[in-house]
């Protein structure tokens, strides 16, 4: 029920629109909170991933209280969209590399060396994403997978070891109170996904909608 929604948007238009984003948001959820068990308010996180679910979970853990979330897409006009949905720092992997950098250095010069309390893995590609994120875990550090990829990725356990660092796989948004928790969010401006709305379509133009994209 979106009526919660309504509450705070009169116009019902704008409703329907925030209605439709928050499937992704309870897949960030679910993996944020539920899978990985969230985090203590305060923390430094990092996020792997600009697409739908990246960007609610950068407006989720900002919600929650991250203090520094640090984000890193591809794509330019994604990344302006990180920067509206709360991330506090945002950067293009490539163009790290290609500076002579890594994600993995930005995290730690961010934090003074301390690393990332959580991190989220939304890009797809744990093959790149996962040797960055070992290298900038926090101590008691905590990384949640919600990227898809049928591949297998080699993982560095002493860092997890030392670190007594955890790794939580998420799938989906299945479970108990993450719908209407997420909506009661929305409602409350806690997040608003209006932000990261590009583009509206009839239910006629659906098709166009899925090529589009």
């Amino acid at each position: 029920k979106l009526n919660a929604l309504q509450e705070r948007y009169p116009d019902v238009n704008t409703v329907y629109e925030l209605g439709a984003t928050v499937e992704p948001t309870c897949v960030a959820y679910n993996g944020i909170f539920i899978r990985a068990g969230g985090f203590k308010p305060g923390a430094y996180a990092a996020v792997y991933g600009g697409g739908p679910i990246g960007l609610t979970a950068i407006a989720l853990l900002k919600a929650a209280g991250a203090s520094k979330v640090i984000a890193f897409e591809t794509v330019e006009a994604r990344r302006k969209i990180c920067s509206a949905m709360g991330a506090d720092h945002v950067f293009d992997p490539v163009a790290l590399v290609k500076q002579g950098s890594s994600p993995s250095q930005v995290v730690l010069d961010l934090t003074k060396g301390e690393g990332a309390d959580f991190q989220f893995e939304a890009a797809g590609a744990p093959a790149l994403t996962i040797p960055e994120m070992e290298k900038s875990l926090a101590i008691n550090g905590r990384i949640v997978q919600v990227g898809r990829a049928a591949e297998r990725v080699p993982m560095y356990l002493e860092a997890f070891q030392v670190r007594r660092a955890q790794f939580f796989g998420s799938q989906g948004h299945s479970g108990d109170e993450i719908f209407p928790n997420v909506i009661r969010l929305m409602a409350s401006g806690a997040i608003d996904n209006r932000k990261m709305i590009t583009a509206r379509y009839s239910l006629e133009q659906a098709v166009d909608a899925i090529k589009r994209s």
